[in-house]
C-alpha cells in the first residue's frame, strides 16, 4: 500500500468522492449498497459503481472486508484526511501555499456574515494560544 501524506495526496475525481462519501457516511458496506446510495442521485448502474470501487482499490484508497460471503468496502482514510489534503493542494495551487491570501481574496468578494467573522476570530485566537475552537 503507498503511504499517502499532504505531499503524496491521492488524486480522485468528482465520482470517486461520491463513492467516498457513501463509504464515509454508511461504513463498510457492499458495491450494490453503494449503487443504491448514489442511484437517485447520479442514474449510476452496479457497474459503474463497481469501476469506481476498482480505482479507489487500485490507488489503496478502499479496502475491501471479505469477512462475509458479499465483499464489502470501506474507505481507507478519513473524510478529515482527504479535506485536508484537498484544502492543502488548493491552497498550494492557487494561493501559493499561504493561508492568509486565500482569505483576503475570500474576504474581498464574498459578503461574510458577521457570525462568521466571529467565528474565524475565534479560530484564530485558539490557533495563537495553541489549542483548538
Amino acid at each position: 500500500m503507498t503511504k499517502r501524506t499532504k505531499a503524496n495526496p491521492p488524486k480522485i475525481t468528482a465520482a470517486e468522492w461520491e463513492v467516498l462519501d457513501v463509504l464515509w457516511e454508511r461504513g463498510p458496506v457492499s458495491a450494490s449498497q453503494v449503487a443504491t446510495s448514489l442511484k437517485s442521485r447520479t442514474g449510476w448502474s452496479l457497474g459503474a459503481v463497481r469501476t469506481f470501487l476498482t480505482r479507489l482499490l487500485n490507488k489503496d484508497i478502499v479496502r475491501i472486508l471479505d469477512d462475509e460471503p458479499i465483499n464489502r468496502y470501506e474507505a481507507v482514510y478519513d473524510r478529515e484526511t482527504f479535506v485536508h489534503w484537498e484544502s492543502h493542494g488548493f491552497l498550494e495551487k492557487y494561493f501559493d501555499g499561504t493561508f492568509h491570501l486565500m482569505l483576503a481574496s475570500y474576504l474581498k468578494h464574498e459578503n461574510v456574515p458577521p457570525e462568521e467573522i466571529a467565528r474565524l476570530k475565534r479560530l484564530l485566537e485558539a490557533q495563537e494560544k495553541g489549542g483548538e475552537s
